[in-house]
């Protein structure tokens, strides 16, 4: 299945074993964030998509672009197979790392990445607008 996946978006990122039960997809350069950030834009219905906005925010004031924010277009017939998918409660996480040389006290040095989480978990109340998620379920 990860394999799919990953061929379905065009070969980007990696997987990261977690734990026993995470699994973690990480894309670590702004090319492939903002190819993401494409396929997903316009498709979030829920409360979501003001933390999804957020991101594009992030993304746009520290790559100095000009990202649109998402805004859903209520068409559920085009859209059917990402709105079912992530109606639940779902997460978007950006992790940023400094470059760092080496030092005295640090013997590797560390590469500057950017990365991109997504977490998807059933819930029917949104923590962070305070928001009733059961309309949307269906």
């Amino acid at each position: 299945m990860y394999t799919f996946l990953q061929s379905e978006l065009g070969n980007i990122g990696r997987f990261q074993s977690s734990g026993n039960n995470v699994i973690r997809y990480i894309i670590g350069d702004i090319k492939s964030l903002i190819y993401i950030i494409n396929l997903i834009h316009g498709k979030l219905s829920t409360p979501k998509n003001k933390r999804f906005n957020d991101l594009i925010q992030f993304i746009n004031a520290k790559y100095d672009l000009n990202i649109p924010e998402s805004n859903y277009n209520g068409n559920y017939k085009d859209n059917s197979w990402f709105a079912g998918f992530t109606e639940a409660d779902r997460h978007f996480g950006i992790k940023y790392i400094e470059k760092k040389d080496k030092s005295e006290t640090s013997k590797r040095s560390v590469s500057e990445s950017i990365s991109l989480k997504f977490r998807l978990d059933q819930c029917s109340y949104d923590k962070s607008t305070s928001s009733d998620m059961k309309p949307f379920m269906v």
